[in-house]
């Protein structure tokens, strides 16, 4: 028998096979942004550097979402594709992380503005060709709801514009705002704060989150804003009776909640079928709420008649502690909705409210929003954006192959870290995967759904599960 340092002795590597990709994988995202128009709504609306690069824009932002939804989180970790030349052997334009970084921090606040519109345009597209939410089971008792907060980022120095400034914590960092819709995840709206914002600029976001939304959704849809408490400003509902949008936000408990909290009647709580292996006994209470216009010095906005709907959470006195014997802690939280229909529906609706903290854990672990790449702020604001867009056709992609909710990190474990090698004659392209692959099938029905999506042509790829190993 051989010594284990024999063997090591007679192993090998060998970085020789030009036709080998790594990631191979990415030819579904990939295809699946050609279907969006992806290319094309960047370049409509971002310029960078003069009007005579325009039309290279697509084509840069499409290499940096490829390298994000590969599992990169830095510009240079494009180097990883163009190693074994995986976007070019694909059939997709390669660039240098030299010229992405130079490409970025010459964007201008339009460019900003143009990269939001071209996330928008992607994710009608995708809406439209039945990759989204369900519109036709939308109604009034089961809305299309939209989640809007914000989440902080913390940078490393002090180089970076916008995060001169440290937050309440002492950090440095930023502090974006992002709307997403609940039930497919994806990201309807971004916008790159500084770290230390707290309510700036959350008005004017919504309005244009509630903007976007009608313009994905129709006119018609039942929509549903969901937010909490540093979202509570006048504002905010003014945009959502403007757009005939409901609203769900929890209440800041100032001296005039409290008080309302305090006068409800005991008969007026209603017990509420909790989970049994819970201690606290929760109850659920309901009244009138008006919405003032304290923020208006004209006072010309009436009052937004609504309801406060409160829960109460009571636990069970500690009886090991004297001291304790004595009362039951009790905590109360509430939220205004205009919402109809029963206060403890309306409650556990309100309270999937954390859905969205799913969206940052993929953007800030799954893809690269832990790590900004410039000292330019108009440059990190498009980071925010490419972000958004490679998460949304992570999100789309996952639809594409299966109902179950998958994060970044095991969709691309099973779907997109696949090496491959690519061979071409008779005017075909064949990508080779590895034989006996347990999600084979998985991706070749993927694919063939892309290529019959409605409106949208892309060239025709013949997957071979023939084993590249040999």
């Amino acid at each position: 028998m051989r010594s284990v340092s024999q063997l090591s002795r007679r192993f090998h590597v060998e970085f020789d096979d030009s036709k080998v990709v790594p990631n191979a994988g990415l030819v579904i995202p990939l295809r699946l942004a050609d279907t969006l128009g992806f290319r094309e709504a960047v370049n409509r609306r971002v310029r960078g550097w003069n009007q005579r690069r325009r039309r290279n824009s697509g084509d840069k932002a499409l290499a940096l979402v490829a390298m994000l939804v590969a599992g990169g989180e830095f510009i240079s970790d494009v180097d990883v594709l163009a190693a074994g030349s995986t976007l070019s052997r694909l059939g997709y334009r390669w660039w240098s992380q030299s010229w992405l970084g130079e490409w970025l921090r010459s964007l201008d606040s339009s460019d900003i503005a143009g990269f939001a519109d071209a996330v928008t345009e992607v994710t009608d597209t995708a809406w439209q060709a039945g990759l989204g939410p369900d519109l036709a089971a939308v109604s009034e008792s089961d809305p299309l709801i939209i989640d809007v907060d914000s989440t902080f980022t913390q940078t490393h120095g002090r180089f970076k514009d916008g995060t001169d400034r440290r937050n309440y914590q002492g950090l440095r960092g930023y502090y974006p705002l992002l709307a997403v819709e609940a039930a497919s995840g994806h990201v309807i709206a971004a916008e790159l704060r500084k770290g230390n914002a707290t309510m700036d600029g959350v008005a004017a976001f919504t309005k244009d989150t509630l903007e976007r939304s009608r313009r994905l959704a129709g006119h018609d849809t039942d929509l549903l804003l969901r937010a909490d408490s540093g979202f509570y400003v006048r504002d905010l509902f003014d945009s959502c009776v403007a757009h005939d949008v409901r609203f769900s936000v929890t209440v800041r408990q100032y001296t005039g909640v409290r008080d309302l909290i305090a006068d409800i009647g005991d008969d007026e709580w209603h017990p509420v079928n909790n989970d049994a292996a819970s201690r606290d006994r929760i109850d659920i209470a309901a009244v009138p709420f008006e919405i003032k216009g304290r923020w208006d010095k004209n006072q010309t906005r009436g009052p937004i008649t609504c309801r406060l709907i409160v829960r109460r959470s009571t636990t069970p006195a500690d009886t090991s502690d004297p001291q304790m014997r004595l009362f039951d802690p009790v905590d109360h939280y509430a939220f205004v909705t205009d919402q109809h229909g029963d206060p403890e529906t309306l409650w556990r609706r309100h309270n999937h409210r954390a859905v969205i903290e799913t969206t940052f854990r993929d953007l800030k672990h799954g893809l690269g929003l832990n790590h900004y790449p410039s000292g330019n702020f108009e440059a990190n604001a498009a980071w925010l954006h490419l972000n958004a867009l490679a998460h949304n056709l992570l999100r789309t992609t996952n639809q594409l192959i299966t109902p179950t909710p998958m994060v970044a990190k095991t969709l691309r474990y099973r779907y997109l870290a696949i090496p491959g090698r690519i061979t071409t004659g008779s005017r075909t392209t064949t990508l080779h995967l590895p034989a006996n692959w347990p999600h084979q099938h998985h991706i070749t029905h993927t694919l063939n759904t892309i290529k019959h999506l409605k409106h949208q042509y892309i060239n025709s790829i013949y997957i071979c599960t023939k084993s590249c190993y040999r």
